[in-house]
């Protein structure tokens, strides 16, 4: 099914598979890798959502991120087991950063059916959803099928350059889809292109000392999530420079740990003056298209971009930007806002874009109240 690290086109067209992972950008990674396979996704950001959207739906698979706020992997994982329906379990992929024999067994010992290591691999990732998703019979059709087309070609490389991204690697990580990329390094510089200042959990001189002291949780989590973006970002001298400073902290390795920040710093400087110039990119993502907060109705989507936009505006997070994109496009895919409901939206995308959060929040409970009004009672 396989060819060049690339998946046969609409081979999951009649499956619905739930991604549940905390971070957009790996989020449209992984979107990217599957969407030629026709597959329906819907996406959650943490274990709790992924609970409450397998009590909705009937999912063929889910990919499970393992760290997440609110309910992790492993919590979801034993939750969902019990909910599910006796005697048909859903296959359950672990996708996780850890790789260790210890990490797959305590994957395992959740509940999940298999495991992923990050950064996600394309062959990787479709050898596992074959495993467990696809029979005997449809692998011999799908095997002949191209045995007969021959093989898949593999995505041209720009000639663009971008000064610490493996190029080659990054088209095949996103099937080709260079302006993806581009969005992706945006969103990379506005999530960490303020490594300067004081609120830094790793490169404040706080950040520092404690990480040198090894003692730096908040540190150690915030590089953990920097390493996985970098991996999935192709961004190999970042991925690697994260990798070796997490390893000797979380093996109390802390001497030459200011050796080890210097080189992360310098690698992840060469990337986000990569990503800078594409700062300014908006999105119109493909995941909003296919599915958001796994929901199986347009209004139970539209609730919870809601109530997770709302949460993001209580906290002045940034994320709170990227769940107005997202509301924007399934209310897009909807039958229509009335004149009341579209000027809430504008006034909301004003006061978002200002970074006026307490007055977003106010707008936003207008706008819920007016699109909970419109629906048919």
């Amino acid at each position: 099914m396989i060819d060049d690290e690339f998946p046969e086109e609409g081979c999951f067209g009649h499956l619905k598979l739930l991604l549940v992972e905390d971070n957009f950008i790996n989020q449209e990674v992984t979107i990217e890798m599957l969407a030629r396979t026709g597959a329906r996704i819907d996406v959650v950001d943490n274990g709790r959502e992924a609970v409450e959207a397998v009590g909705r739906t009937r999912y063929d698979a889910i990919l499970m991120d393992v760290r997440m706020p609110e309910m992790n992997g492993y919590d979801a994982t034993r939750s969902i087991r019990r909910i599910e329906p006796a005697g048909d379990p859903i296959p359950i992929i672990a996708m996780t950063a850890g790789a260790m024999k210890g990490d797959r067994q305590k994957c395992l010992d959740a509940g999940m059916t298999d495991f992923i290591a990050k950064p996600i691999q394309l062959r990787a990732l479709f050898s596992c959803l074959e495993k467990w998703l696809l029979d005997s019979e449809t692998q011999g059709v799908n095997d002949r099928k191209k045995a007969a087309d021959g093989p898949a070609p593999s995505p041209a490389v720009p000639q663009t350059s971008y000064p610490g991204i493996d190029l080659e690697a990054a088209m095949k990580r996103m099937v080709g889809n260079q302006a993806l990329l581009e969005r992706l390094l945006g969103e990379f510089y506005r999530n960490y292109g303020d490594v300067g200042s004081v609120g830094s959990p790793l490169f404040s001189e706080g950040g520092r000392a404690a990480i040198c002291n090894g003692d730096g949780e908040a540190a150690l989590e915030y590089l953990h999530t920097l390493k996985g973006v970098a991996g999935n970002l192709s961004a190999c001298d970042l991925h690697d420079a994260c990798l070796d400073l997490e390893s000797a902290v979380r093996a109390g390795e802390t001497d030459g740990v200011d050796g080890r920040l210097s080189r992360l710093e310098k690698a992840l400087a060469e990337v986000l003056d990569t990503a800078r110039p594409y700062l300014d990119q908006r999105k119109e993502t493909r995941r909003d298209k296919k599915g958001a907060a796994g929901d199986p109705e347009t209004a139970a989507g539209v609730k919870a971009l809601l109530e997770s936009m709302a949460a993001h505006l209580e906290k002045n997070s940034l994320k709170a930007e990227e769940y107005l994109d997202r509301l924007k496009n399934r209310l897009a895919d909807g039958p229509g806002l009335d004149p009341d409901a579209s000027a809430e939206l504008q006034t909301l995308s004003e006061q978002v874009e200002e970074f006026a959060f307490r007055e977003a929040r106010e707008t936003l409970g207008r706008l819920a109240a007016k699109l909970e009004s419109g629906q048919p009672g």
